[in-house]
């Protein structure tokens, strides 16, 4: 860590800011939020027909995504806590395991999510790609379900977006349940 000052913060923010950090100048102007049933979602960028919605998912409630097939949608894990049902996610590779789910993850390690170093990022960020990504949708309707039990969890919806709609991911969520704890190990 370098000196704890205003300069040292304000360099920081300038390159986060700037083209060579992660890029956030792109959150739009019309509704740059979207709030439903607690779950929020934040758009960092849209543009030529693409969104990516960073979202909030509450612990303790339970969700599903309900695309319609026309619409196509991914959802990746970032962080925190999360878990889904895998019957219901598309094309789930089943010889994986729910081993690999990040909650069940986090299990298999004998990892406390509750006792993390504060810079350390979720153990299943430096699994492939495939293995923490959700297809919403896959040329067919989808219902995918899932819940963030340990935690608060954090993942990224990105999307197409029309003009003449409101474009937030969000409008496909539902809540299914409240105080909802996943206690039995499966779901």
């Amino acid at each position: 860590m370098t000196q704890r000052d205003t300069e040292a913060l304000r360099a920081f923010q300038e390159w986060f800011l700037s083209i060579s950090g992660p890029g956030l100048t792109h959150i739009p102007l019309h509704q740059p939020t979207a709030h439903k049933d607690g779950m929020i979602a934040i758009t960092l960028y849209r543009r030529n027909g693409y969104q990516a919605e960073l979202c909030y998912i509450p612990q303790g409630r339970k969700y599903s995504f309900a695309f319609p097939e026309e619409k196509s949608a991914i959802m990746a894990f970032l962080g925190g806590s999360f878990d889904c049902d895998t019957s219901t996610v598309p094309n789930f590779i089943e010889s994986h395991g729910r081993d690999l789910v990040p909650d069940r993850l986090l299990e298999h390690r004998g990892t406390d999510p509750h006792k993390p170093r504060l810079e350390q990022a979720h153990p299943s960020l430096k699994l492939a790609e495939e293995l923490r990504t959700i297809d919403l949708t896959n040329g067919s309707a989808a219902r995918v379900v899932f819940f963030s039990p340990q935690g608060n969890g954090v993942v990224l919806v990105c999307s197409f977006y029309e003009d003449d709609t409101d474009p937030s991911s969000v409008n496909y969520l539902q809540m299914l349940s409240e105080g909802y704890s996943d206690s039995s190990g499966d779901s």
